[in-house]
């Protein structure tokens, strides 16, 4: 029995002057794009191949989450956290010291944050933050939640860190990459951390046996 698919490109969206370095859907299911122009865009899939702009930014846009579903965040290369409120307005505030690279929500709109100086925050609805950790003096490039609570990171130390999401034990350090961990996926059945960076290897962790 043949297991593989046909892929064919069924459309190409247009509404960015530069990369696309970030995307999230709402619970509406409107497509948000974001990235260096500083431009954020809204797509309706299959129905129209021009994005509507929503917000500009004054520089490039590394991270884009909707931690309850409704209303955005957005990180920006300059290191600030863009948070929209309820009534439509925006809240801008300064974040880490370096670009935000990575958000990933927390639950009950709650959402991590991790950026170029190594930290992770977690932040509330009302847009406050508390320090959770700074494992790294280097970046914190991205975030996967597991199924059993903890978070695993992934930096510019090509380290990947394992820890409880209240941050109250000490990590478990991942070692495997040459450069930085840029991208991170679960796969739930199989119970394995799929990792990858700057070295081009994709890494396979095996849950289960303690990775």
């Amino acid at each position: 029995m043949d297991r593989y698919c046909k892929v064919e490109k069924i459309a190409e969206l247009q509404g960015h002057s530069q990369g696309i370095y970030a995307m999230a859907l709402d619970e509406a299911g409107f497509l948000y794009t974001a990235g260096g122009d500083g431009m954020l865009v809204r797509w309706q899939p299959l129905q129209s191949e021009t994005g509507v702009a929503v917000a500009r930014f004054p520089g490039p846009v590394y991270s884009l989450l909707f931690p309850n579903g409704v209303n955005w965040v957005a990180g920006a290369a300059s290191g600030e956290l863009y948070v929209q409120a309820s009534e439509g307005q925006v809240r801008r505030m300064l974040a880490h010291q370096k670009g935000l690279f990575a958000l990933m929500a927390a639950g009950e709109g709650k959402w991590y944050s991790g950026g170029g100086d190594g930290r992770c925050l977690l932040w509330n609805d009302a847009g406050d933050a508390m320090l959770l950790n700074h494992f790294s003096n280097q970046s914190l490039r991205v975030l996967q939640m597991l199924p059993d609570g903890h978070v695993a990171a992934g930096y510019s130390d090509a380290q990947i860190r394992i820890w409880n999401s209240d941050a109250a034990e000490t990590p478990r350090a991942l070692n495997g990459h040459s450069g930085s961990v840029f991208a991170m996926a679960f796969h739930p059945q199989l119970q394995r951390l799929y990792s990858a960076g700057r070295d081009a290897r994709l890494l396979v962790w095996d849950a289960a046996a303690g990775y």
